[in-house]
């Protein structure tokens, strides 16, 4: 399993799985630069709440984590 901090090119096997914390509806991203779009929110926000490397625990209301999309589609 590649590890979720590597860079943009070792990502391409996870999609961004984006929790609304007020409503629990679940959204996935396939990289930071759309969900970024879709929270209307800087793409910086969002690979700072998924790398947890800085203090930046939620992006606007919403949680985010890495999800190894074979791992997900074997789940449906």
């Amino acid at each position: 399993m590649k590890s979720k901090n590597a860079n943009a090119t070792d990502r391409r096997d996870y999609v961004i799985k984006c929790t609304d914390l007020k409503t629990g509806e679940v959204d996935y991203f396939i990289n930071g630069k759309v969900a970024a779009k879709a929270l209307k929110c800087s793409h910086v926000l969002v690979y700072r709440v998924l790398n947890k490397t800085d203090y930046a625990k939620t992006a606007k209301g919403h949680l985010l984590e890495w999800v190894d999309l074979k791992e997900l589609l074997s789940n449906k």
